[in-house]
């Protein structure tokens, strides 16, 4: 699926991140930047051999061009570059930063420290897994990162 995420950093910014082939482009713009100023600035900067970059609204129309990124970068929109189609995520659930005790005990849960943003921490799911790094299969199992060498690995999943 290809993705457009925004985040609201102040008021007056916005973080945009398109996800392409494989790559994350991240880049800011100001929230009262036009449509039409956006479209130019994607298809100067990102897609330089595409014919067309529109904002579309759930209905199929172009939305207007001089409306500004805060009102239109917002789900059921979507971004279109020729004939590919991105879904915007707005202010998704995101894990900021998460860090693993150093020293687990025996018999005591291992909770992670995190920073969360526009999530509830009641809101997320962990699950855990203990193998040895020579039992996991790094070609098929692309979602999993080691924390250290036989001990913990953990899902990465991305859930918009």
């Amino acid at each position: 699926m290809n993705k457009l995420v925004v985040r609201t950093i102040t008021n007056d910014k916005l973080s945009v991140c398109v996800y392409l082939s494989g790559q994350i482009k991240r880049f800011e713009r100001p929230s009262k930047e036009t449509v039409d100023d956006f479209g130019k600035r994607l298809k100067s900067k990102l897609f330089k051999d595409c014919k067309a970059v529109s904002l579309i609204n759930s209905d199929g129309r172009f939305l207007n061009k001089n409306s500004t990124l805060i009102d239109v970068l917002r789900s059921p929109n979507e971004l279109h570059v020729d004939d590919t189609k991105y879904k915007i995520f707005f202010n998704p659930p995101t894990i900021d930063d998460i860090v693993i005790p150093q020293t687990p005990l025996a018999g005591l849960v291992l909770m992670p420290s995190m920073k969360l943003s526009n999530i509830n921490f009641e809101d997320v799911e962990f699950r855990w897994e203990i193998r040895s790094a020579d039992s996991v299969n790094w070609s098929t199992h692309s979602k999993l990162r080691l924390l250290r060498i036989d001990e913990i690995l953990v899902d990465q999943y991305i859930r918009l």
